[in-house]
């Protein structure tokens, strides 16, 4: 089934969309510490934010021309939901996105409920009590037009320059169908992105900030509705997909005299592959994916740490993670096992520049690809196992003929 075009409130009432929203919030946060979870919807847009005009379907074509733009400008595209008559939801619509307008945004533009000063979200379809989430749809994200934008501690954070993510529907976290399994969460789509024009970001941020943000994330898995002597499995968390940033442009964050002043979380660029968490009890989790950065340009981060915490800032960063493993409250199950991490590569034959005060207890790098697997479940009491962790995938990193690597701080 495709995915509607329609920009209104899609989100499930009840228990599954507080529960996604929650998520999808806690992903944010931890992206930017580059270390994701589980992730759901984005939250409802109000007026604000502009919608980029888009047409067709699968691909659903969406283009920003001329400019200057001063709000924050989106496209939001769904699988349909799980229903009573078709239980499963349905894959989304594939989204190519075009940006060959100027963008401004500035402490007095709108404060919407967008994350990113450009944003593009493909979501698979929640599932409906056993049955499976939907996959996010493949985004393909070129970048033509300049963007400027100022951080502001106040109103809805900015937290990305450019966001485009593929995110697979959550299966049912309100399972009613007696005496069964989880459904299996939705597997992340595809994602491209390319920038070949300058990003530039001044100001000051609450939670930090990353220029270009694109993840492929698997959807969680759904809870099993079971008797006291029953044997079901939460659901399985979907996999994430393979997702590929490509910088050919100019990502300024900040300046030498006009730092950054955030906590030092994320970055210039950051691609990100990873799965969903298993359903409740003991849903095993996902996959990650295969997530690659390459720089061709220029990434020069200025920042001053202003929270002191051990945080993590990239110049470009490569990650992807499993799925965390579910605990597990019946003696007969072990906890369910983490999901294995995706493999990594960050590779660059422009300049990477990272320059930071006051990171005291910073990790980060100026090229970077990381892989993790999940954590396994909590076994249901102190005589039975936890579930397995998961095996962590392979990362390598290249600085290629030209290639120039700069750190201070």
């Amino acid at each position: 089934m495709t995915g509607s075009k329609d920009h209104q409130d899609r989100n499930v009432m009840g228990a599954r969309a507080q529960a996604a929203i929650a998520r999808r919030k806690a992903m944010v946060r931890l992206a930017l510490r580059s270390s994701i979870s589980a992730c759901a919807v984005l939250a409802a847009v109000p007026a604000g934010a502009g919608q980029i005009g888009c047409s067709g379907s699968n691909p659903v074509t969406c283009t920003l021309s001329g400019g200057p733009y001063t709000t924050r400008e989106y496209v939001k595209i769904f699988g349909t939901q799980g229903d009573d008559d078709v239980k499963s939801g349905g894959a989304s619509d594939s989204l190519n996105v075009t940006n060959n307008a100027t963008i401004d945004i500035s402490p007095t533009s709108p404060s919407t409920f967008v994350y990113g000063g450009i944003t593009a979200i493909a979501q698979g379809g929640f599932g409906k009590d056993n049955a499976n989430g939907g996959a996010g749809g493949k985004i393909t994200f070129t970048n033509n037009g300049a963007i400027t934008t100022e951080l502001t501690t106040s109103g809805f954070p900015l937290l990305f320059g450019i966001e485009a993510t593929s995110i697979g529907g959550a299966a049912d976290l309100d399972n009613s169908d007696n005496n069964s399994n989880g459904g299996t969460g939705g597997v992340g789509g595809t994602v491209f992105v390319t920038n070949n024009q300058k990003l530039t970001v001044t100001g000051a941020s609450q939670l930090g900030f990353s220029g270009i943000f694109a993840a492929s994330i698997g959807g969680h898995g759904g809870d099993q509705n079971g008797s006291v002597s029953g044997n079901q499995k939460g659901g399985a968390g979907g996999s994430g997909g393979t997702v590929q940033a490509d910088n050919h442009g100019t990502i300024l964050l900040g300046t030498s005299s006009n730092r950054i002043q955030a906590p030092a979380t994320g970055g210039g660029m950051i691609a990100v592959s990873a799965s969903g968490d298993g359903g409740t009890d003991n849903g095993d989790g996902g996959s990650g994916g295969y997530a690659a950065v390459t720089n061709n340009g220029s990434v020069q981060v200025y920042w001053n740490d202003t929270e002191g915490d051990e945080t993590d800032l990239f110049g470009i960063g490569a990650l992807a993670t499993g799925g965390n493993g579910l605990a597990s409250s019946d003696p007969s199950d072990a906890g369910g096992a983490g999901g294995q991490g995706g493999s990594t590569n960050a590779s660059s034959s422009g300049e990477i520049l990272v320059d930071v005060t006051n990171g005291t207890k910073l990790t980060g790098g100026a090229l970077a690809a990381a892989t993790r697997g999940g954590n396994g479940g909590k076994g249901p009491d102190r005589d039975s196992s936890g579930g397995a962790g998961g095996a962590a995938g392979g990362a390598s990193v290249q600085l290629n003929d030209n290639g120039t690597l700069t750190t201070h701080g």
